[in-house]
Formats: C-alpha cells, sequence, structure tokens
C-alpha cells in the first residue's frame, strides 16, 4: 500500500506548472509570515472555479531520508486566482 505523503510533491516539484508552483509560493509565504519560521511540506495544487486548493502536509523532520508527519501536520488554502489566501483551513 502506498504512503499517501508520495501523492504529493514538493514546492519545486518539476510536474507543478509555473502557475502553480506561484500558487504554492503564495500559500508558503501567508504560512511562514503566520508561524515566523520556514516551512517544509508536501501539496498538491487543484484548480477550482474561482481560483486554487492546496491541500499541504506539513513535514516534521526526516528519519532514513523519509518524512515524517503527524496527525493533524495537514492544512487546505484556498486562494483566488491571483493567489491571494481567501481562506486556511488548519487540520484537526
Amino acid at each position: 500500500m502506498s504512503d499517501p505523503i508520495n501523492d504529493l510533491l514538493r514546492p519545486n516539484d518539476p510536474r507543478l506548472s509555473v502557475e502553480e508552483r506561484f500558487i504554492v509560493g503564495s500559500v508558503y509565504t501567508y504560512l511562514e509570515k503566520d508561524v515566523q519560521k520556514l516551512i517544509d511540506a508536501r501539496d498538491r495544487v487543484q484548480q477550482t472555479r474561482g481560483g486554487f486548493e492546496v491541500f499541504a502536509v506539513l513535514i516534521r523532520g526526516y528519519s532514513n531520508g523519509h518524512p515524517v508527519t503527524s496527525p493533524g501536520d495537514h492544512l487546505t488554502v484556498i486562494l483566488d486566482s491571483d493567489g491571494n489566501v481567501v481562506r486556511y483551513i488548519p487540520g484537526e
């Protein structure tokens, strides 16, 4: 069985389009401003009718080269088509 985090991409993954990288960058800027530190995450970007939705899993560290996460270390950010954050939904 595949680890769900393997289906998510790093922010600089070449499979992301230039526009998707910009959107992920907007999310990271928003989150890093909030927590006052750099974050490491894996992401999935989906285009919506009004803009974009980014689902991210925060990485707490690495064990033997594999990302380590904890329950609740996920979030969803809704952005408009210009990359402005409309809504932030933290994980539980």
